[in-house]
């Protein structure tokens, strides 16, 4: 008989090849990266990446880095950043410790470490002090002048050996064999007693002092403030009349309330008049001045809220919680080296301002416990949000407060000016009656100036040269007809234009 047919491959059933995965896809469906060709061998950028599931949420999702990509000409960089052949020689200067990791193009002894983990530690060595022996006597004596606070915690980070590379590092050991730097330079620390407690010791005993010097004044300050608060009348007769404000405009549709948020201060600026020119604050504040005057000032009452508001809570204990530990590690080091005068000196003046300073912070998280649930508060509201409420307020009714008095100011003066305008108008209108009827007064009733055109007195009664004198002026003067319409002297009537047209005919 035939032989069976195979078996259908795992990925797709029935022995139907699977199709390809789509670009930038891979086999089990995740997003993938288009791969760029290089012609050349680059150095790796060890930085973490952010797992494609993840990118959604961040700025990545918005870049389109392939376009820079296609965009830019990479010449240069890639003759600038290339790796070199393994036959090059190495260049004068470069760091020891990168010759003792035991890659391939240097000779000298081969690292028993992983080569990812090799190359970290050569990296960080150069920040270090490459003298084990010294470095090894200042952790066994707590030594802060020689193992400062961030060597401490790189050590503790990067050069405190697994279990897995202590067996390595002792079996290289017992060959006989010359070491790497930083094999050697691991297993020395790792003969050091109670290395990992040493180092942690290390990375808060010199900060405990700068710490202390923070602690006291921010729970000071926060006890202040919370006490200020909790035993001022003004700002509780404040509360009390903006609730009463907000339940009056309130009540017919929403109805009335027992209290309110402090955010919800911020809503009193919002609330606009009908011509939009002040918001229910401002009329708040001026009810203020007229019906509770008392109450005005009531800043003068609240202590210490900017110091507090500078507070974090979150950073407050943790350093309280770093000196507390900082300080059972130096009883725990006293069991063993009872005689080590760093530790003893920190006892005998630290320890006492710990515990005072752990006491202040007990009553100061108990005070304000107190006050934000006084105040309708989250307690676990931070007090740079908490206590910067109230600045907020104060200043809002601060500036409330000068801009009703500008308005004021500005309508004292509108009103004065009206009233001057009011005077010198009046004052004028007097003014010109009593010139214009001065000037009536001094002139014949039947003469009126207008112009340079005189009207000519009546004639009622002809006597002895009246014709003369009307003709005599008709020759000097412009006529003027009584309907008011000028003619010049010389114009004459329809009639007699053919004869002016030919005064030789006369």
């Amino acid at each position: 008989p035939p032989p069976p047919p195979p078996p259908p491959p795992p990925d797709s059933p029935g022995g139907i090849p699977g199709a390809p995965p789509p670009p930038g896809m891979g086999r089990s469906g995740t997003v993938t990266k288009r791969r760029i060709k290089v012609d050349v061998k680059l150095p790796m950028l060890n930085w973490a990446p952010i797992p494609p599931h993840k990118i959604e949420q961040t700025i990545f999702k918005e870049l389109d880095d392939d376009s820079v990509v296609e965009m830019l000409d990479f010449s240069e960089f890639k003759e600038t950043f290339k790796l070199r052949s393994k036959k090059a020689p190495v260049k004068k200067g470069a760091a020891q410790a990168d010759a003792s990791v035991g890659a391939s193009k240097n000779k000298g002894p081969q690292s028993v470490l992983e080569l990812t983990r090799a190359r970290n530690l050569a990296i960080a060595f150069r920040r270090i002090n490459p003298d084990v022996q010294q470095v090894t006597e200042a952790i066994e004596q707590l030594d802060t002048a020689v193992i400062s606070t961030e060597m401490a915690e790189l050590l503790r980070s990067e050069f405190v050996a697994s279990a897995e590379e202590l067996v390595l590092l002792d079996k290289a050991q017992t060959t006989g064999k010359r070491m790497a730097q930083i094999d050697e330079y691991l297993f020395k620390l790792s003969r050091v007693t109670r290395l990992v407690p040493r180092l942690s010791l290390l990375c808060t005993l010199e900060t405990c002092e700068e710490m202390l010097a923070s602690v006291k004044p921010a729970s000071d300050a926060i006890i202040a403030a919370s006490s200020s608060l909790l035993s001022s009348k003004k700002l509780r007769k404040l509360l009390e009349v903006i609730l009463a404000f907000g339940n009056f405009m309130n009540s017919q549709r929403r109805g009335g309330v027992f209290g309110f948020k402090l955010s919800s201060f911020e809503r009193l600026m919002d609330t606009k008049s009908s011509d939009r020119q002040l918001h229910l604050l401002h009329f708040i504040v001026k009810t203020l001045h007229t019906r509770f005057p008392e109450i005005v000032d009531f800043t003068n009452d609240l202590m210490s809220l900017p110091q507090a508001g500078a507070v974090s809570f979150v950073n407050l204990e943790t350093d309280v919680s770093t000196l507390k530990h900082t300080a059972d590690r130096v009883n725990t080091e006293l069991t063993h080296d009872p005689n080590n005068a760093i530790l003893k000196s920190f006892k005998e003046t630290l320890e006492p301002s710990i515990v005072q300073a752990t006491k202040d912070f007990g009553e100061a998280k108990a005070i304000y416990k107190k006050v934000t649930t006084y105040f309708g508060e989250d307690p676990n509201t931070e007090p740079s949000a908490f206590f910067n409420m109230f600045l907020r307020i104060s200043k809002s009714i601060q500036l409330a407060d000068k801009e009703n008095e500008d308005r004021a100011e500005l309508q004292k003066q509108i009103l004065q000016q009206q009233e001057l305008a009011a005077t010198q108008g009046a004052d004028r209108l007097a003014e010109l009656v009593e010139g214009d009827q001065s000037a009536q007064a001094g002139r014949p009733r039947e003469y009126r100036r207008r112009g340079t055109i005189t009207r000519r007195p009546e004639v009622r009664d002809v006597e002895d040269g009246t014709i003369d004198t009307i003709i005599t002026d008709m020759k000097t003067s412009a006529y003027r007809r009584a309907d008011n319409v000028k003619r010049e002297v010389g114009q004459m009537s329809e009639g007699n234009a053919y004869a002016s047209a030919r005064p030789w005919l006369k």
